[in-house]
């Protein structure tokens, strides 16, 4: 039986390593709207974009270059935060078409955990999503392994 002082230490790095871990959702797009209201066509699809997030899956979109456009989201449950990625994408293209303008989906909603890191020749599963030659954990994605 485990001295009384190292009990509770025990439970708690048990209860930490038990924890779920979080899922990024992803999903890269392009919005252009060259019409009179241009950028405040633009502005108001992507707030409204934002306005699809739930309290247990929020979305967040982030500018990466004009006109690229990421939209994230980070949640426990995996089929939730798919579901509202897509809506979520759905509504700013509802939108922006409105005032005359496009979205072009780049990069199609993806799923990666949080936890997970590429394989550079170790063995170590890949997040398996990477733009280019290039995945998001910085390694090199030329291993092309999606496990």
């Amino acid at each position: 039986m485990p001295k009384s002082n190292v009990l509770p230490a025990l439970l708690q790095q048990i209860a930490r390593r038990l924890t779920p871990q979080p899922a990024k959702i992803r999903a890269d797009i392009e919005v252009t709207c060259f019409s009179y209201d241009g950028i405040d066509a633009i502005k108001t699809a992507l707030l409204q974009g934002e306005k699809m997030s739930t309290e247990l899956c929020p979305i967040k979109v982030k500018l990466v270059a004009p006109p690229l456009y990421v939209v994230v989201a980070n949640t426990l449950d995996k089929e939730m935060g798919l579901a509202t990625v897509r809506s979520g994408v759905e509504k700013i293209k509802e939108v922006v078409e409105t005032f005359g303008g496009e979205l072009a989906i780049k990069m199609e909603v993806l799923y990666s955990a949080i936890r997970l890191r590429c394989r550079v020749l170790t063995g170590i599963a890949c997040c398996g999503i990477g733009i280019g030659r290039y995945c998001f954990d910085g390694f090199d994605a030329s291993h092309g392994s999606r496990e």
